[in-house]
């Protein structure tokens, strides 16, 4: 039995790590693990999981929001198990580890920084639009 809305979950999770669609078997092991939890998300994730999907743009600031304000959110576990999912595919797993990197690496590393902390204040102020 496939949930269209755990589908619709799962693609666009996917989508925001990968940018780009997924395999079907990650879906399906998303949607799967899901379901066993047999847990019934509070409201206010379900208003930010629906937000989401219609608003893909904002899943990044909504984790940075999370992160700081609520980091047990269902809504970052979700996120987060997406992510432990497709980081063991071969196909991807690549993506998800450290490479050699040159010196000037660390400016890099220090303007991320800087964008997460921009992140998380947006994402404080969208979780109470939302909200």
């Amino acid at each position: 039995m496939q949930d269209k809305s755990l589908q619709s979950e799962a693609l666009f999770f996917a989508r925001y790590l990968l940018n780009k669609k997924p395999n079907l078997r990650e879906t399906e092991l998303y949607e799967k693990t899901i379901r066993s939890r047999a847990l019934v998300p509070h409201e206010r994730d379900l208003k930010l999981l629906a937000f989401a999907s219609a608003n893909t743009w904002s899943i990044g600031f909504i984790d940075s929001g999370l992160a700081l304000i609520h980091p047990g959110a269902e809504f970052r576990m979700r996120l987060h198990l997406m992510f432990a999912i497709l980081e063991t595919n071969p196909e991807y797993h690549l993506l998800f580890l450290t490479q050699e990197r040159k010196p000037l690496y660390a400016l890099r590393i220090l303007l991320r920084l800087l964008r997460a902390g921009l992140m998380g204040i947006t994402g404080c102020l969208l979780l109470k639009l939302i909200r």
